[in-house]
């Protein structure tokens, strides 16, 4: 049988990734040696490629030249992407309609990897989570997170259970065995809480958004004030939060499965003969 050949890969193009993902949040801005030494290229080809990625707008300068940071172009993709995506399309006008009736926080998220990127965010409510959109969180430590855990694969969910378990607060949840049993209740109840394990203050409750194969893709939740959001009126938000989850899901296509309950035996004294 012939075999297709292999993709050349073009490795200028994976140069420029390199120093595009050495940007991270703790290092936004960085200098030619400082991309030379992460990349583990010479500091004359990363020069030439910080020249032609400042033309394309990929790049800025800063520190009066002496450093660069990602220009608003990467930012104006990455909106791009993110908006013309079906899931975006069809979850942020639920998003916004949501938020105005809660009068709450209310976000869209996914999972990056092990990491939860919140896509959009409607803020209505005065003291919500304070998300930034595109950053990368610890999953774990938001509702939105532990309920896309809850329903990955069970091989996918162990990896992430034996990892190191970051902490955003006090309350954070780091303990490996204690994390599963959460995720497990997240799973069986359809929504995911967080007591102020994201940000001291603030509560919030997600539920799972599914696509056509059935997958969890991304999450829609509620944050707001712990003294508003308490355990006591969570169901009054489950509540609207799953009717717009649903919503939005079977517009992705998805049909969750009706279960029929089994026809009772019939007794002699019913039975027709």
């Amino acid at each position: 049988m012939n075999r297709q050949p292999s993709i050349r890969r073009n490795a200028s193009l994976e140069k420029a990734n390199r120093l595009l993902l050495a940007f991270a949040e703790a290092t936004p801005e960085l200098g030619v040696m400082d991309l030379a030494r992460r990349v583990g290229l010479n500091k004359s080809t990363v020069s030439r490629f910080v020249a032609t990625m400042l033309e394309l707008g990929l790049l800025e300068r800063v520190d009066h030249g002496r450093k660069y940071r990602l220009g608003l172009r990467v930012f104006e993709l990455g909106s791009l992407a993110a908006r013309h995506r079906p899931l975006y399309a069809q979850a942020e006008p639920a998003v916004e309609k949501l938020a105005a009736q809660l009068r709450e926080t209310v976000t869209l998220a996914v999972l990056l990897g092990s990491d939860l990127v919140f896509l959009h965010k409607a803020d209505r409510g005065v003291d919500g989570a304070s998300a930034a959109l595109g950053r990368r969180y610890p999953a774990h430590c938001s509702a939105s997170g532990k309920a896309l855990l809850g329903l990955l694969p069970a091989a996918e969910r162990a990896e992430y259970l034996g990892s190191r378990l970051a902490r955003r607060t006090e309350s954070s949840i780091v303990v490996p065995r204690v994390l599963e049993r959460e995720l497990a209740v997240s799973a069986e109840q359809g929504f995911a809480v967080d007591h102020q394990e994201f940000m001291v203050g603030v509560r919030s409750i997600a539920v799972p958004i599914h696509d056509r194969s059935g997958a969890a893709v991304a999450a829609i939740g509620v944050s707001g004030a712990a003294r508003r959001i308490t355990p006591a009126n969570v169901p009054a938000i489950v509540a609207p939060l799953q009717r717009v989850a649903a919503e939005v899901s079977r517009r992705l296509g998805h049909r969750p499965l009706v279960r029929v309950r089994p026809p009772a035996m019939l007794s002699d004294a019913t039975a027709v003969g």
